[in-house]
C-alpha cells in the first residue's frame, strides 16, 4: 500500500487547512504514524499525473488505485473589485499559516491583512479563517454571512469562541462589490439579504433587499466554499457528476477500469469525519474487487467495526473508563 502526496508532509486538510486548536496536530502525527506503522509507504511531494501517470503505478504492480484528492477548486465571488489585490483565497491563506505552522508563517507573512479585515462565508473554514487572522494580527476582524447565524454551517461552538475571541459578525449581508484605491481593496459595498423559502439544502434562501451599506476593509477572505479537485478527471478524461467530481458506482468505481475515487474528490467539501467514513467505505469495494468479493458485499461496519472491535471514546479514556489512551 503506497500514498502519494503532493504536499511536502502527509495529511491533507486537517493538517493545512484546520487550525491546532481545533484538531492538535500531535493528535494528527500520532494517527499518521500508526499508518505507516502498519506497512503503508508514504511518498511526498509526489503529484499524480504530473510526477507519476496513472499507467506508471498500474505498470509497476499497483492492482487497484484509489483517488482521494479531496476538495481543491475554490469558488470565487462573481463581483465587481473581486481581482483586487488584498482579497484572498481562504484556503490559500490557511494553507500558508498552518502548513508549517504559526511561528514559522510569521517569519515570512505572505498575506497583507491590515488593520480591517473582512472574511465572507458562514462555514467552519470561514471561522478558522477568521480567528486566525485575528490571532496573528491583532486586526479587527468581521464575518459577513448571507443568512443568520442558525442557518450557518459551522460548528455553533466555533461560533461562539470566535465571538468570545473579538470577531464581530454581520448577518444577512452579501458583497455587492469591493471598492480600491491605487488597485487595492479599502471597502465592500453589502446588500442587505431576507430569507425566502427553503432552497434545496433545506435552509431558506437568501434573497436581495434594496437596501445597501458600505463597510471599509483593508483585506477580505473568501470563503465561500470548494468543489472537487478536477485535476485528475480532466487529465485522463474521466466520467464527472455533480461540480465535476468523479463520478463513481455503488462500488466506488470510477470510469477506468481499477481506479476508484472516494471523498470530497467525487462530492466538494465536506467534513473530515464525512471523508474518513467515505474512506473506508472505498477501502472495502477495494478489497472486495482484489479478492473477487464483488457479488457478496457486506457492510464493512458490520463485518468489522461492529462485531470485532469495542468502540472507545476518548472521553471514557479520559476519565479511565477505558486502559489506553490516544496520543500524548
Amino acid at each position: 500500500m503506497t500514498i502519494y502526496e503532493e504536499l511536502p508532509f502527509a495529511g491533507g486538510t486537517p493538517r493545512y487547512g484546520i487550525p491546532a486548536y481545533r484538531l492538535p496536530k500531535d493528535v494528527l502525527a500520532y494517527e499518521i504514524e500508526r499508518v505507516k506503522g502498519q506497512g503503508v509507504e508514504i511518498k511526498t511531494g509526489v503529484k499524480v499525473g504530473k510526477d507519476i501517470k496513472l499507467a506508471d503505478m498500474r505498470a509497476e504492480g499497483s492492482d487497484a488505485v484509489l483517488i482521494a484528492t479531496g476538495p481543491k477548486d475554490v469558488i470565487f465571488l462573481d463581483v465587481p473589485g473581486a481581482d483586487l489585490e488584498g482579497v484572498y483565497d481562504c484556503y490559500e491563506f490557511l494553507e500558508a499559516v498552518y502548513l508549517k505552522g504559526p511561528e514559522s508563517y510569521l517569519k515570512r507573512p505572505l498575506f497583507d491583512l491590515g488593520k480591517e479585515v473582512l472574511v465572507i462565508g458562514g462555514g467552519d473554514s470561514a471561522i478558522d479563517a477568521a480567528r486566525t487572522a485575528l490571532r496573528l494580527t491583532g486586526a479587527k476582524v468581521t464575518v459577513a454571512y448571507r443568512r443568520t447565524e442558525m442557518e450557518m454551517p459551522a460548528e455553533s461552538d466555533q461560533i461562539k469562541e470566535a465571538k468570545e475571541e473579538g470577531v464581530q459578525f454581520k448577518l444577512l449581508s452579501s458583497p455587492k462589490a469591493f471598492k480600491g484605491r491605487g488597485g487595492r481593496v479599502v471597502g465592500a459595498t453589502m446588500q442587505v439579504m431576507r430569507l425566502g423559502p427553503p432552497d434545496a439544502s433545506g435552509r431558506r434562501r437568501p434573497e436581495p433587499t434594496d437596501e445597501e451599506f458600505e463597510v471599509s476593509c483593508t483585506s477580505v477572505i473568501q470563503a465561500v466554499g470548494r468543489g472537487p479537485n478536477t485535476y485528475l478527471q480532466k487529465l485522463y478524461g474521466m466520467k464527472t457528476g455533480r461540480n465535476e467530481g468523479i463520478a463513481i458506482d455503488d462500488h466506488y468505481r470510477t470510469s477506468i477500469p481499477g481506479v476508484f475515487a472516494g471523498g470530497d474528490v467525487t462530492t466538494g467539501e465536506t467534513s473530515v469525519g464525512m471523508a474518513m467514513a467515505n474512506g473506508r467505505k472505498a477501502a472495502q469495494y477495494v478489497h472486495e474487487y482484489l479478492m473477487n468479493l464483488e457479488d457478496k458485499h457486506v457492510s464493512l461496519y458490520d463485518m468489522y467495526y461492529t462485531e470485532r472491535t469495542k468502540p472507545r471514546h476518548y472521553w471514557d479514556m479520559l476519565l479511565g473508563k477505558e486502559e489506553k489512551l490516544p496520543p500524548p
